[in-house]
Parts: structure tokens; C-alpha cells; sequence
């Protein structure tokens, strides 16, 4: 599959480029696993500097800050022209809370490459649609000490590091094997992400555009019945007629909510 796209993309990065690491989410942080992703970054030739939340590490509940504090340290980060790149943290809970304080005509006339996952679809979404800017759906800085693969690293150094198109994308050796539900071509830009950030983008400002698209589906810990329920909503809002596909990654389960006593297993 290839992916094409009319938005705006940042420039790809090289040795020395300055990443800014902000944590628009969680305040669930394990300390130690950040430092050791802090260290990679640094160790293939980047340059990392903290943003507000990171440095301070001041909760308000569940999140890394107040919903004004966290999306001005994004807005910082995209504002600062010593940064070239603004990597998420980590993900969890509440990045749509601050999708009404972004400077979105900022992210559009300073364009970086924003990376993130998980709760961090929903700034994808709204940066795609407000900021007409190509976002990059990878992992967390968080994850990049010790729970890459070598694969994950290697295309995440591709994708980051040039602007050239990055051809087919063959399936990992150890990966499961990929299964085609209906066979046929597709081709559109690529979007979406975690399927229940989604379904809360619906009926927003921020809604997602599925029209002539590839969309990328991901979830984790959710059972059988709540990712139904999603992708039902998603079906009763058009969204899956009006694209061109579908790609779903991997819905792990990590041992969260239980599943049904009736329900279909992660292994069907």
C-alpha cells in the first residue's frame, strides 16, 4: 500500500535536529523508562529538551496538568524555532480535553513532526483537520528505551528521516500474519488510530474525515464487546462506508476489563 496526501509535511529530520518532549496526556509515567528513551533518542544523534509538564511533573489527577498547561506547552513546543520535532511521552487519558486550546494556525505556518499513539489520536485528528499538517501515528518516547523492536526502529528512522516515499512495508518475521478480509486495491491518505479516541471525535469540531481515506485502527485492552460497539458507532456515523479501507493493527489485551461472560475471544 501506498499512501499519498495534499497536507503540509514537516521536515524530515537528521543528526542534531532538536525533539521536544511534552506530555499532553497521563501523568503516568514510569521515570526510569523515560529516561532510558531520552538516552536512544540521544544515542541516534538527537537532541532532547523537556517540555513544562515533563520538567515539572506536576499532576492534576489523572492528567500531567491543567488543560491550559498542557496544551500551551504544545504550542511552546511548536512555537520555539530552535525545535524541529515534538515527540509525545506517553498516552493514557485526556488529550481531548485541550483540542479547543491549540494554536492551530501556529502548527500550520511552523510545521514539525508530531509523534505519538494511543490517547494521542485525538491531536492527530484535530492537527490534521485544523492545522492541515501530516502527523506521525508511532511510539512513545516512553517506549523507545526498551520496548522497540528492531523493527519498530528501523522504520520509525525511515519514516522521520526523509522525505522519500516509503514504498510497500513488508510484514515484521515475527509478527502475525497479516489476513485480508476482502480482497481489491486501495489508495488514500492515511488516518485514524485508537478506535475509542475516534468514536469521541464524532459529532466534535474535530471529527474525523474518513472520505476516499485508509483508516488505521488500533485499540488495547478493550474486550470484544466495546470494540463492537465502537466500530458499530463508526458504521451508524458513515465513516466506514465513506473510506476507501481499512487497516487494523494489533488490539492487544494487557489484562484490563473483563471480557463477557458470552463473548467472543481475542483468539477468533
Amino acid at each position: 500500500m501506498r499512501v499519498t496526501t495534499m497536507a503540509q509535511k514537516p521536515t524530515a529530520l537528521r543528526k542534531g535536529s532538536v525533539i521536544r518532549a511534552v506530555a499532553p496526556a497521563s501523568s503516568e509515567l514510569d521515570q526510569s523508562e523515560l529516561s532510558k528513551g531520552l538516552l536512544r533518542l540521544r544515542e541516534l544523534g538527537f537532541e532532547v529538551t523537556l517540555g513544562d509538564r515533563v520538567r515539572k511533573l506536576r499532576t492534576h489527577g489523572y492528567l500531567s496538568g491543567k488543560d491550559n498547561e498542557r496544551a500551551e506547552e504544545l504550542n511552546e513546543a511548536f512555537r520555539d524555532d530552535n525545535v524541529d520535532a515534538v515527540f509525545c511521552v506517553t498516552g493514557g487519558y485526556g488529550t481531548p480535553r485541550i483540542l479547543p486550546y491549540l494554536d492551530y494556525d501556529l502548527m500550520r505556518t511552523k510545521p514539525k513532526i508530531f509523534l505519538g499513539h494511543s490517547d494521542i489520536t485525538a491531536l492527530h485528528i484535530a492537527i490534521n483537520r485544523k492545522a492541515d499538517l501530516v502527523t506521525f501515528h508511532g511510539p512513545m518516547i516512553a517506549d523507545m528505551g526498551t520496548k522497540l523492536t528492531d523493527y519498530t526502529e528501523k522504520w520509525f528512522l525511515r519514516v522521520v528521516t526523509t522525505c522519500e516515499s516509503l514504498g510497500e512495508v513488508a510484514n515484521p518475521v515475527d509478527a502475525p500474519i497479516v489476513k485480508t478480509i476482502n480482497e481489491g486495491k486501495a489508495s488514500g491518505v492515511l488516518v485514524g488510530g485508537n478506535l475509542a479516541l475516534m468514536v469521541a471525535t464524532l459529532g466534535t469540531p474535530y471529527e474525523i474525515d474518513t472520505r476516499g481515506k485508509i483508516l488505521l485502527i488500533e485499540e488495547v485492552d478493550d474486550p470484544p464487546y466495546l470494540v463492537d460497539r465502537n466500530l458499530t458507532h463508526l458504521w451508524l456515523a458513515g465513516r466506514l462506508q465513506d473510506g476507501a479501507g481499512v487497516v487494523a493493527g494489533e488490539c492487544v489485551k494487557r489484562g484490563g476489563r473483563p471480557l463477557h461472560s458470552n463473548s467472543l475471544t481475542y483468539n477468533t
